[in-house]
């Protein structure tokens, strides 16, 4: 993205993300984006490196025992204003604060959503680059890099949570390269 260009945000997915070329924009919409809500959390990027960030502190909420591959989505704010649909800075759960400075919420009425699943696959037809696959290695490295970096920053059920899906008992002291 290059400054002064229209923001970019990463939907953090729920469910895999095959279907995107197979339904319709209308049941990937619930299914996606809304899911009878008229909002959708997202997060505010401008790299790989964000990305990769928001996922893993996104993934760290999960409480899992074990580190899964992350599917986003990568939307522009081009492509939510053209939907009718708005963007509104929001307060994030992650639990890591440099994370969740970053939360917005998409807002708008159902249609609008089905409009932006519509441009959403109109873009994957083309080839556009918009899916996010976050690999667990890269997901442990931001992890472990969080609890060392901005563990002040972090609230302690959400260090818990970390640590529980990185298998480490303690606090780590030091990145490994």
């Amino acid at each position: 993205m290059t400054a002064g260009g229209p923001r970019s945000f990463l939907r953090i997915l729920d469910k895999g993300s095959k279907s995107w070329l197979e339904e319709t924009p209308e049941a990937l919409a619930k299914r996606f984006l809304c899911s009878e809500q008229e909002e959708c959390s997202v997060y505010l990027v401008q790299s790989v490196q964000d990305e990769v960030e928001v996922a893993a502190a996104h993934f760290a909420t999960f409480g899992k025992s074990s580190v899964d591959r992350i599917h986003g989505l990568r939307i522009s704010e081009d492509q939510i204003t053209d939907a009718g649909l708005s963007v509104n800075s929001t307060p994030g759960s992650t639990g890591f604060k440099y994370i969740d400075q970053r939360h917005f919420d998409i807002v708008g009425i159902t249609e609008s959503f089905n409009k932006l699943a519509e441009l959403l696959v109109f873009e994957l037809n083309k080839g556009e680059d918009l899916m996010r696959y976050i690999e667990p290695p890269l997901i442990k490295k931001f992890l472990i890099q969080f609890l060392v970096s901005h563990v002040a920053d972090m609230e302690k059920p959400y260090q818990e949570k970390a640590l529980k899906c990185l298998k480490l008992p303690t606090l780590p002291t030091s990145i490994a390269p």
